[in-house]
């Protein structure tokens, strides 16, 4: 009978999942990553899918979805609400937030204080604006203390010594590996500015032969 009730759950979830449109693939993700969901009342999963394009902005075709209903079945609306404050606290539109949400809506799955710590980083002691924050949104996700902090601080050291022959967005460094990064900015200047290789091992704990 227990059984019986699960089977009837699953096969009414994902008849839920097919006629809001979810393609077969994601269906598949649903049942490997988040399969408790689909024991839940349908009713209620219904409702959860049908949050996601008008909280988060993201839509079930989109190759983001299934991250965003993700996001809405861990985050509470208190919850969502509060993340979203700090962001207009900062000066975001809710167009830009939810440019954001679309595009990474894993950005909501820093704390709140995370959220603040990154955007006073960003904003405030590097000028970001809302705008160009939305549309690089895995700058938000990075981590500050071993991977956006010291390279913004090579990248300067780099400047300020005149050894970069172009400039390089923080977005685009940012993004690299940690091996591709050190080959490339840090490995070559060792002998030349020493301080900063030395900092930059400190900081993000690698050792370096």
């Amino acid at each position: 009978m227990l059984s019986s009730n699960y089977a009837h759950k699953l096969s009414s979830s994902l008849l839920v999942l097919k006629n809001n449109g979810l393609s077969d693939d994601k269906i598949q993700s649903v049942l490997l990553k988040n399969p408790a969901c689909l024991l839940q009342n349908p009713q209620w999963l219904e409702a959860t899918i049908n949050k996601v394009e008008p909280v988060l902005g993201v839509p079930p075709e989109s190759l983001r979805f299934l991250d965003g209903l993700e996001i809405i079945i861990s985050l509470s609306k208190s919850t969502l609400d509060m993340k979203f404050g700090i962001f207009r606290s900062f000066g975001w539109s809710d167009s830009e937030i939810l440019s954001m949400t679309k595009a990474l809506p894993f950005c909501l799955r820093n704390s709140e204080a995370r959220i603040q710590l990154s955007l006073n980083f960003f904003m405030n002691e590097l000028g970001y604006t809302p705008a160009y924050l939305a549309t690089h949104p895995k700058l938000l996700v990075y981590s500050l203390e071993k991977r956006v902090m010291p390279r913004t601080q090579v990248l300067n050291v780099l400047k300020e010594n005149k050894l970069l022959k172009k400039n390089f967005s923080l977005n685009s460094i940012a993004a690299l590996s940690e091996e591709k990064f050190l080959k490339d900015f840090v490995l070559p200047y060792r002998e030349f500015v020493p301080h900063m290789f030395e900092a930059y091992t400190k900081a993000t704990g690698h050792q370096v032969t």
